[in-house]
């Protein structure tokens, strides 16, 4: 039988690990990575959110020219997120009843002041800056003027 003998004592220099500096510029490194990829991101999630509401308001006012062509009027207005009378089935793409995809509410206009059709969107959640950029690429990429207008407030693309 052999003797029991202990195992030999290791340097300090042989250890196995991380030093805390070494722990640090990793997390630094992948902090300034973070701070790079948040901007787009974003970016990316409101073109998303942009191109969804563009391609709902489309099928709305397609909606309602059909609905007009189809009875030779208009229908009635309705509250805000309410679907007007006879247009159940048209509308449900966009989902007329639940909240835009820039936020708010859809609302359906008919004879309001310099109105007299056209779809408006109530208390948008969306950023000033993503409104102006959906009306760049819907209409003339001034909220003031055209077809596409309004404020943070709400939103509305005029039909007639």
């Amino acid at each position: 039988m052999r003797p029991h003998t202990p195992a030999p004592k290791r340097s300090r220099a042989s250890k196995r690990g991380f030093t805390l500096v070494e722990i640090g510029l990793v997390v630094l490194i992948i902090g300034m990575l973070t701070m790079l990829a948040i901007p787009l991101i974003t970016k990316g999630r409101d073109n998303a959110r942009a191109a969804r509401f563009i391609n709902d308001l489309r099928n709305g006012v397609q909606s309602f020219e059909l609905y007009a062509l189809m009875t030779g009027y208009y229908p009635d207005a309705a509250d805000p997120g309410v679907i007007p009378v006879g247009m159940e089935e048209e509308l449900r793409r966009p989902q007329w009843d639940k909240p835009t995809p820039i936020g708010g509410t859809w609302d359906w206009v008919l004879d309001e002041g310099a109105v007299y059709a056209g779809v408006t969107v109530v208390a948008p959640t969306s950023s000033l800056a993503l409104l102006q950029a959906i009306d760049q690429r819907m209409d003339d990429g001034n909220l003031g003027t055209g077809r596409f207008f309004g404020d943070a407030s709400g939103v509305t693309f005029l039909i007639e």
